[in-house]
């Protein structure tokens, strides 16, 4: 299984790690790929630092002066309340960047097994500096940790285990 720019706008990410298990043979994995939680710029509105502002006025604020100075992703040409108000609802309702940490809990309480692999991507291993830096473990968890919470996140997720079912039935003994 395989997804990219998907979990970040996820309302009920336990509902979605439920129907993952469900759809996910054993043994298997699956990629999952989103934007992290504090990268400067939003990737849906091009707007740096948005989302790392709460959920209020306050955003809205912000949004209003990017929108006037021309940065937004300009979506369809409307006045600048109503394209204020399209990127704030958007904001609000469809882009839910969580903590990491929470991500992983999630899909562990369901049985997957998760590991982040930002660091191990081809781009970084093979490249002249990157890859002699995440060589040593030490430093590949720096770099595994910095992408992952400033750049993207890419998160391998593993089942192993059997499903559970439930056992065959005894036989009863036959009644005398």
């Amino acid at each position: 299984m395989f997804s990219e720019t998907v979990l970040e706008h996820v309302v009920d990410l336990d509902a979605v790690a439920r129907e993952f298990r469900r759809l996910t043979a054993t043994p298997s994995c699956g990629l999952h790929v989103f934007p992290a939680r504090r990268g400067v710029v939003e990737q849906h509105l091009n707007m740096p630092f948005i989302h790392w502002l709460p959920k209020n006025r306050l955003r809205r604020l912000v949004m209003r002066a990017y929108v006037a100075a021309g940065v937004e992703p300009k979506w369809v040409e409307e006045s600048l309340r109503d394209k204020v108000q399209r990127y704030y609802d958007y904001s609000l309702e469809h882009t839910f960047y969580r903590p990491i940490q929470e991500v992983r809990d999630t899909f562990e309480r369901r049985g997957f097994q998760s590991r982040l692999v930002a660091g191990e991507h081809p781009r970084i291993t093979q490249h002249a500096v990157l890859g002699a830096m995440v060589r040593p473990p030490g430093l590949r968890q720096a770099v595994n940790w910095a992408l992952t919470n400033f750049k993207v996140v890419e998160l391998l997720l593993e089942r192993t285990e059997a499903p559970h079912s439930t056992p065959p039935a005894s036989p009863r003994p036959a009644s005398k």
